[in-house]
């Protein structure tokens, strides 16, 4: 970030106070926490919050929703390999994500606590780098961001992968 521009001169930095894994967390399903901060945060034009899903979430198959996160990929040019980016993934089918783990021999168990979405491809270089896991995955409704998941599992391949999310709207009364 350039500490010249705007969005980067509002950044504010805190720690956390608290953080809470889901009761239910096992290592594979609920994964998803709650984490106080120390300290108020100041919304900015840079800085805001986001509306949690209804019971039913907004976004239907092949629906864009978006991502944010620090990429781990060397870039020559930047002469980096960590840098935060923004994505677009495309809202598919469970099924999707279950077939291409049984074809490449994955265990994995998903379920209606999940969803399934697709990098788009040629969105950028950086198709199927190593994402942050834990990143908010929105949707933008009625002129309002949703929070519709968190990254939950993306492998690290060559090819064009799935990404499992976890589903937020399944967790909107415990979070509350």
């Amino acid at each position: 970030c350039n500490k010249t521009e705007e969005k980067c001169r509002q950044m504010q930095w805190f720690s956390i106070e608290e953080a809470t894994p889901h009761p239910l967390f096992n290592g594979t399903f609920n994964d998803i926490g709650l984490i106080r901060l120390n300290a108020s945060v100041v919304f900015t034009d840079y800085i805001q919050p986001i509306c949690l899903p209804k019971s039913i979430p907004h976004s239907k198959v092949e629906d864009a929703l978006y991502t944010s996160g620090f990429l781990i990929h060397y870039d020559p040019t930047l002469q980096k390999d960590k840098f935060k980016t923004n994505k677009t993934t495309i809202l598919k089918p469970l099924k999707v994500c279950k077939d291409w783990f049984k074809d490449y021999q994955h265990t994995v168990v998903l379920n209606e606590l999940n969803f399934c979405s697709m990098d788009v491809p040629n969105d950028s270089v950086f198709l199927n780098a190593f994402t942050d896991h834990g990143g908010p995955v929105v949707s933008f409704y009625n002129n309002r961001w949703y929070v519709e998941g968190v990254l939950s599992l993306a492998v690290d391949v060559a090819s064009l992968r799935p990404l499992v999310h976890t589903n937020v709207s399944y967790y909107v009364d415990w979070i509350q």
